[in-house]
C-alpha cells in the first residue's frame, strides 16, 4: 500500500468555489479509481470550544487543504496521478490554488509527504 498526505492552499477569496469542485474531486475518484483506497479532503479546523483551544506552531495558515490518500499500489497511485480525474481537475481547478513555476506552466504549489505506516488503525464508516 501506498500512503501520502498533500498540502495545498487555495488562494485568498477562492474558498467557496474551491469547496465544492474539491467535493466533486472526491467523489470521482472514488466512482472511477477503484485503486485508491482512501481519498479525504480537509480544511482545517479552526473553531474550537473554548475548553479544547489548541495552538499548532507553526500556526495554520487559512485556505490550507490536506488531501489524505491511500492506493492499493505505486501502479495504483501512478494511475490517479496522471489519470484523467486528477490532471482534468488541476487544468480546470488549478487556478483556484496558490501557484508555482514549472518551466513555461503553472501548478498548484503542493507539499506531498509519502508515509510509511508503523501502528494504527481505521475504523469502518469513520468518515461518511
Amino acid at each position: 500500500m501506498i500512503a501520502l498526505y498533500s498540502n495545498w492552499w487555495i488562494k485568498p477569496g477562492h474558498e467557496k468555489e474551491a469547496i465544492p469542485v474539491l467535493q466533486e474531486l472526491a467523489q470521482t475518484v472514488q466512482a472511477k479509481e477503484p485503486g485508491t483506497l482512501m481519498y479525504l479532503v480537509h480544511f482545517p479546523f479552526l473553531e474550537f470550544p473554548a475548553e479544547y483551544k489548541f495552538r499548532s506552531e507553526p500556526a495554520t495558515r487559512p485556505g490550507a487543504v490536506t488531501f489524505v490518500e491511500t492506493y492499493a499500489s505505486w501502479k495504483a497511485f501512478d494511475q490517479h496521478f496522471r489519470g484523467p480525474t486528477f490532471t482534468n481537475f488541476v487544468q480546470q481547478h488549478g487556478h483556484l490554488f496558490v501557484q508555482r513555476e514549472e518551466g513555461a506552466t503553472t501548478k498548484p504549489f503542493t507539499q506531498v509527504v509519502f508515509m510509511d505506516k508503523k501502528a494504527g488503525f481505521i475504523r469502518k464508516q469513520l468518515f461518511e
